[in-house]
């Protein structure tokens, strides 16, 4: 059983193309936590500026690989670290107060990975039993606890303003499904057509889910869009061989994700169907992981010595690329409406997280 929200992108890193140099929550690693707590308020900040850019560096307080995944509309950013007793998850105000948390006690670790405007989280916990449960924490800080029937491993991805959450969940026979959850606590299971495995991995304003799924006929994975309503569209990158991986819907339904050919490439589809594939100048290896909801998409690409480097397409489809001063690696993963992106670099001391505008 995966263990860490970065199991499904095997390509991201995992791939040949990073080899060894991405610095990454290994699959082997459980989840040590304490009790419900808040374990301090902290301004564990610094601030670093280039020409053109302004990021500022973070870790929550005794912390480290520090690797945040969602940021909201306000600047809010949710994800998880790792300290001394575990892995908790973590929420970083726009003002730079960290607040630490953990669903309960007694479990292996919590990990925050989506975060919607009114600052509630999702993610999944690790319970003793190494089981993966879903949870929901209200911006009052209140968890609610939740496994669709049968599961033996429940992993959230993505939580929309209306406070809905969609994921994947696993049987005991490894097969896995999507699920989406009303705020009211309403859970829907679902799979493409004739899918043997499927993955939600976003959820957009308007109840539309984009993932992706392994076909019966033995393919490669396929992209997948969900309405509201439950009718599907599947769909391929042009040249996939190996797979075509959704990561993010926005509010108008426009996606990004990456697809592997002879390597693998950035993509974004409209909301009638094109998809147009991208790749920064020198890339030999390309994964947007977020749009927003002008159409703005970042995420990293890796170059021929094997240095991962961050990116920011603009609508219009102009690249620029950036890098967190005096990192070895940068890895965005999140980016919101006003441009902010968040996500973790390396440096010689370790990994980090960060904030800014490239």
């Amino acid at each position: 059983m995966h263990n860490k929200l970065v199991f499904l992108f095997p390509i991201w890193l995992r791939g040949p193309e990073a080899g060894q140099r991405l610095r990454r929550p290994t699959l082997r690693k459980v989840f040590r936590c304490l009790t419900i707590c808040i374990l301090g308020v902290a301004f564990a900040t610094s601030s670093i500026a280039a020409i053109g850019q302004s990021f500022t560096t973070f870790d929550p307080p005794g912390g480290n690989t520090t690797t945040p995944l969602s940021i909201n509309s306000s600047g809010l950013v949710t994800g998880w670290y790792q300290d001394a007793n575990g892995e908790h998850g973590f929420i970083r105000a726009a003002t730079g107060t960290i607040t630490t948390f953990d669903v309960m006690s007694g479990l292996l670790g919590t990990t925050a990975t989506s975060v919607d405007p009114a600052g509630v989280i999702t993610g999944y916990y690790r319970d003793a039993q190494s089981q993966d449960h879903g949870f929901i924490r209200a911006a009052t800080g209140v968890f609610t606890t939740f496994d669709p029937p049968s599961s033996v491993s429940t992993v959230p991805f993505s939580i929309n303003p209306a406070g809905a959450v969609a994921g994947r969940y696993t049987f005991a026979d490894q097969t896995s499904h999507g699920f989406v959850r009303s705020a009211n606590g309403q859970l829907t299971t679902f799979d493409p057509p004739r899918s043997l495995d499927t993955t939600a991995t976003s959820l957009n304003r308007a109840g539309v889910i984009t993932g992706f799924y392994t076909p019966a006929n033995g393919g490669s994975p396929l992209g997948f869009l969900r309405t509201a309503t439950g009718a599907f569209t599947t769909f391929h990158g042009k040249g996939s061989i190996n797979g075509t991986f959704p990561l993010s819907i926005n509010w108008a339904g426009v996606i990004t994700g990456f697809y592997r050919g002879t390597s693998t490439h950035g993509f974004v589809r409209s909301t009638n169907g094109q998809v147009t594939t991208f790749d920064p100048s020198g890339s030999i290896s390309t994964t947007p992981t977020s749009i927003n909801p002008v159409g703005v998409i970042t995420g990293f690409w890796i170059d021929a010595n094997r240095l991962i480097h961050g990116f920011l397409r603009a609508a219009t489809g102009g690249i620029t690329t950036f890098d967190v001063p005096n990192s070895n690696d940068t890895v965005p993963f999140s980016i919101n409406r006003a441009g902010v992106i968040t996500g973790y670099y390396v440096d010689a001391s370790g990994q980090h997280g960060f904030v800014g505008t490239p």
